[in-house]
């Protein structure tokens, strides 16, 4: 089962140690909500209307979840993560809305 937050993204500048080039809709970074650790690292694609987004930029996102127990006490709105490239942050989100969580 897939599910979907929205967020605000925003990716550091090359200068802060991020990305040197644009994301576009459909990136699969890692999604690290406990630290720089394994625990808490999921795997979540990232989806957005319109151009590439450049690093050091912000934006509106939905991001999908393949949902695993233990995920659940992460999606709540103001829940802020890490977005990495391996070990390499890249960028940071915060939950603004949790669509419909499975039951249990």
């Amino acid at each position: 089962m897939v599910v979907r937050v929205q967020a605000e993204l925003t990716l550091l500048s090359a200068e802060e140690g991020g990305r040197r080039t644009a994301i576009a809709s459909g990136y699969r970074p890692n999604h690290v909500f406990e630290g720089a650790g394994e625990k808490g690292h999921w795997f979540g694609q990232v989806h957005f209307d319109g151009d590439p987004m450049e690093p050091g930029e912000s934006g509106l996102v939905s991001v999908d979840f393949m949902y695993r127990p233990g995920l659940r006490k992460y999606l709540v709105p103001g829940t802020q993560w890490r977005i990495q490239e391996g070990a390499r942050l890249v960028g940071t989100a915060v939950i603004t809305r949790v669509d419909k969580l499975p039951e249990g």
